[in-house]
């Protein structure tokens, strides 16, 4: 063979390889949601000891900073004080000790204190005793109580009209911090008596069956929580919202037909694909065996977190009960990644690395997992083997 072929020969291999390896690779490292997976079940008795929360990861002076939060079990002891709220600029090897309380750009359910994704100076703090948030656009010193009006009503008028009481109130939890506009919120609103607050229930985010109504509809405010308006009924109350970075009309969410998607900014939406693979109840160990198999069918998916890839609104990342579940295409297919475990309820958040969004942290009941490589292999960073 003549010199001349072999160089264009070797020229068309190295630009196909590439993209055959990576196709391969992705296949293995990401499970089909068809992949026959047998389940741990959570130890619902006690708290894991190394249960950890990513919160957010930055940038501090040219190094990944990592926002990590411990479980109650589980503190960071310096100096003789224990801290649940760490810090680590390398990768966990070190972490220094954080006193205050840290917020999360990540739009996890049951956060209490929320960071707006594209600008770091406005917060937003739950306040359990009122089932409200305070607002600061100074990065925390100063507070504002927001007027939450709905619909033009005070929350405890618009509360009569939902429960026909006088005992009654609005509680607000936001499911998502807009990514572009940082006084731009959403939240499912709940209306229950006060006393489930100030004296029954004191987490009110979570008063007893039957005490609460959840409202259907998810709500939308566009100033910081003083007016609010109803901005969709296709979502499920109560779970997250993710929105694209990069094209913020594209919108993800769980609804009643499932996980659907919007790519109109919220005015019309449409299920993703594999909707059935996505809801089918994980098996545990228990189910191996047909005889004591429990009844098969669809139940509910539960989400945490939905995370939309800043680089690409067609990759998109669900913390659900089964696991850490992906799409690249816009949610047309699923995988599973694998942490090197399969436990119910076992993840709890995922961030990317926004200088270079291959790279992945995920919490867990095992602590917080890395990876550099899209999620193709995981190690574990906290707590490190001893």
């Amino acid at each position: 063979m003549k010199q001349p072929t072999l160089r264009i020969l070797s020229v068309v291999l190295n630009c196909l390889l590439p993209g055959l390896m990576t196709a391969g690779g992705a296949n293995d490292c990401c499970r089909p949601l068809s992949e026959h997976i047998w389940y741990l079940h959570p130890p619902y008795d006690t708290v894991p000891i190394s249960e950890a929360e990513i919160l957010k990861v930055d940038r501090e002076n040219g190094k990944t900073a990592l926002f990590i939060h411990t479980s109650r079990r589980a503190p960071v002891r310096s100096s003789g004080a224990e801290y649940h709220f760490v810090q680590s600029l390398d990768m966990g090897k070190t972490l220094q000790p954080i006193p205050q309380d840290v917020p999360t750009t990540l739009g996890v359910i049951d956060s209490i204190l929320l960071e707006a994704p594209s600008n770091p100076k406005f917060l937003y703090r739950y306040v359990r005793e009122l089932g409200l948030y305070l607002r600061s656009e100074d990065g925390g010193l100063s507070w504002v109580m927001p007027s939450y009006l709905i619909a033009g009503q005070g929350r405890d008028r618009f509360a009569y009209q939902v429960a026909r009481t006088n005992v009654d109130t609005v509680r607000f939890e936001i499911v998502a911090v807009h990514p572009v506009n940082p006084l731009t919120i959403f939240a499912s609103l709940t209306v229950a008596p006060w006393t489930a607050v100030t004296l029954y229930y004191p987490d009110f985010r979570h008063p007893a069956e039957g005490v609460a109504k959840e409202l259907e509809d998810c709500y939308i405010s566009r100033d910081g929580g003083d007016t609010w308006e109803k901005f969709t009924p296709e979502l499920r109350s109560g779970e997250p919202i993710g929105i694209s970075p990069s094209q913020p009309k594209v919108i993800y969410g769980h609804g009643r037909r499932g996980i659907i998607k919007s790519v109109d900014g919220g005015i019309t939406w449409e299920p993703v694909g594999q909707q059935r693979e996505l809801e089918l109840r994980p098996l545990t160990e228990a189910d191996k065996n047909e005889e004591t198999r429990l009844l098969k069918g669809l139940v509910n998916l539960r989400v945490r977190q939905i995370l939309v890839d800043p680089s690409s609104e067609n990759v998109v990342y669900l913390v659900s009960n089964r696991g850490l579940i992906r799409s690249t295409d816009g949610g047309s297919t699923w995988c599973l990644l694998n942490l090197g475990f399969d436990e119910i309820n076992s993840v709890n958040s995922v961030a990317l690395n926004p200088a270079q969004t291959t790279e992945m942290f995920v919490g867990t009941t095992r602590g917080i997992f890395y990876s550099s490589d899209g999620g193709c292999r995981f190690s574990r960073i906290y707590p490190r083997p001893n």
